[in-house]
């Protein structure tokens, strides 16, 4: 049969065709995507910080912990108070902060020390050494300031001069800022001898200071020989100077040459 041109379609025929489409805005297809993928993210991350959180948490509980630096500064405090305990003058200790204790393991036994022959004033050293649970060493900065009274010379001091109480003069001052052997008691000055001259107003320091000669070289001396029960007494001449306690080289009246030991009485005692 002829088809006839702009006739319509049986309803057979317009329903053989293809089906209709619906197609979403593309907009809207991203940004649901978007949505999605935010969604998956945000999980994601929420996950990890979770794991890095109990990561933390773990290795802060297995941390030993860390020894407290007030407590080291307590304890090198404690240790220059008792060593300075003794001295004379007004004490003041200021010690420092340990960076190091941070890094240092918690000590249940442990001591305080300081270096051999190191001087009780001024800037010092603390160690602090621990034994258990584990071992280390570390030190502290401190100072130690002492006020007190240190004698000077009351007048211009000559050579070979003997010291005498009005030649003393006692100032104030901290021993830090002076010379090791400064004379700090009358009583370690009094009697002794100058060695060097001293201007008016220095400090007097132990160094220049000596006992006062008690044999003379030349001198005649009285030997003293003393032994279980006995003490036998000679004459000689005594061949160099000495102060008391100092050696002395004796010849005696037969020729012979003995040694002993200057006492404060001008008597020489022979090692028998």
């Amino acid at each position: 049969m002829n088809r006839i041109l702009g006739a319509p379609l049986s309803n057979q025929t317009a329903n053989k065709g293809p089906k209709p489409v619906f197609i979403q805005p593309l907009s809207t297809l991203r940004q649901s995507g978007k949505l999605r993928v935010n969604k998956v993210m945000k999980t994601n991350m929420n996950m990890k910080l979770s794991v890095l959180l109990l990561a933390l948490t773990a290795s802060a509980a297995a941390a030993p912990p860390t020894e407290d630096a007030a407590r080291l500064r307590q304890m090198a405090t404690s240790h220059l108070a008792q060593l300075t305990a003794g001295m004379p003058g007004e004490i003041r200790i200021e010690a420092a902060l340990p960076k190091s204790a941070a890094k240092l393991a918690r000590c249940e036994a442990s001591e305080a020390f300081i270096p051999e022959g190191t001087r009780l004033a001024g800037n010092v050293t603390v160690g602090i050494r621990c034994h258990a649970p584990g071992n280390w060493t570390t030190y502290i900065r401190a100072t130690i300031s002492v006020t007190t009274t240190y004698m000077v010379a009351a007048a211009q001091l000559q050579p070979g001069q003997t010291i005498t109480v009005d030649l003393l003069e006692a100032r104030r001052g901290d021993l830090a800022r002076m010379a090791q052997d400064v004379i700090t008691q009358p009583e370690q000055a009094v009697g002794k001898v100058m060695t060097t001259g001293l201007v008016a107003g220095a400090p007097i320091r132990g160094g220049m200071l000596r006992a006062p000669q008690i044999v003379s070289q030349g001198q005649g001396i009285q030997l003293m020989v003393n032994g279980k029960g006995f003490s036998i007494s000679s004459e000689g001449r005594a061949l160099n100077n000495a102060s008391a306690g100092q050696v002395v080289q004796v010849r005696t009246a037969s020729g012979q040459v003995v040694s002993g030991i200057a006492r404060q009485d001008g008597l020489v005692d022979i090692a028998n």
